[in-house]
């Protein structure tokens, strides 16, 4: 098989280990979700041998089409066949699973904030936006679109000590909290609640205005002893309609943490006369 050959098999697993990603973080069946997870595992396998065998196949290259070449032998670039299953394995079983499939589908959005840098979600509403979250004003939200779970992503741009994390929410039963010590390292031991359910008057509402309705919202503060923070992760696990609702996110800074917050305060004095996450102490 040629190297043309080789590279079209590569991407059109790839394209199958896509659409298994996607699957996989649309079920909250255990045993479809093991079965997809297995067959992810077989597929970066095979797509693993292919590339190598593309690779072995170049190395195999007849020595007269070597001699080509007019750079000297101590000239070229050494040739090395990775090992990616090496360090695959050393991240834990329990981590590769709806998390490797939320990375595909993710939005980024860059933000010129003085305390946030970035914030991901993986749903995007144009007339709802993340970036409502981070707004002072009383009637704007971030409105997810699609299937539970929901992630809503707070990158901050330093390390932040904290107290507590305040979340306004609308029709959000099953919540989740993670804070982070990195931005790449999700916390494994996140705290998890379940809210009350709205009044009955307001699911039979119109959307438009549900977010606006004083008597649906909720807010539940997570307390937290001065931890060091570099990223506030929310799920959405489930919620008492087809859709969600956050109005903000509050963060209060640690009081007996003085030394320690001293860079945060400059940020705190910019950031809460423009965002509703604020650092306040």
């Amino acid at each position: 098989m040629d190297d043309d050959g080789l590279e079209k098999e590569v991407q059109t697993l790839q394209l199958q280990i896509t659409e298994l990603n996607r699957l996989l973080f649309s079920t909250s069946d255990s045993a479809k979700r093991k079965s997809l997870e297995q067959q992810i595992e077989e597929l970066e396998e095979e797509g693993i041998a292919l590339r190598k065998k593309c690779h072995d196949e170049k190395e195999l290259m007849p020595a007269v089409s070597r001699m080509n070449n007019a750079r000297p032998a101590s000239a070229r670039p050494r040739r090395t066949t990775l090992k990616p299953v090496i360090e695959d394995a050393e991240v834990p079983i329990a981590h590769l699973t709806a998390e490797l499939a939320r990375r595909h589908f993710t939005n980024t959005i860059h933000l010129d904030n003085d305390a946030i840098r970035d914030i991901l979600t993986s749903s995007h509403n144009e007339r709802f936006p993340a970036t409502a979250v981070i707004d002072s004003g009383v009637k704007t939200y971030w409105m997810s679109s699609g299937m539970y779970p929901q992630v809503l992503r707070l990158m901050l741009r330093q390390t932040v000590y904290i107290a507590s994390v305040e979340i306004t929410c609308v029709f959000v039963k099953e919540l989740v909290i993670h804070c982070t010590h990195s931005r790449s390292v999700v916390n494994p031991e996140p705290i998890r609640v379940t809210l009350p359910p709205p009044h009955l008057s307001s699911m039979s509402s119109s959307p438009d205005a549900r977010g606006d309705d004083w008597d649906t919202r909720v807010s539940h503060k997570f307390k937290f002893k001065g931890d060091a923070v570099e990223a506030i992760d929310v799920r959405i696990l489930s919620g008492y309609f087809d859709f969600c609702i956050v109005h903000g996110i509050k963060v209060k800074v640690d009081e007996d943490l003085e030394t320690q917050q001293q860079p945060t305060k400059s940020v705190s004095q910019s950031s809460s006369s423009n965002t509703h996450i604020e650092l306040v102490r």
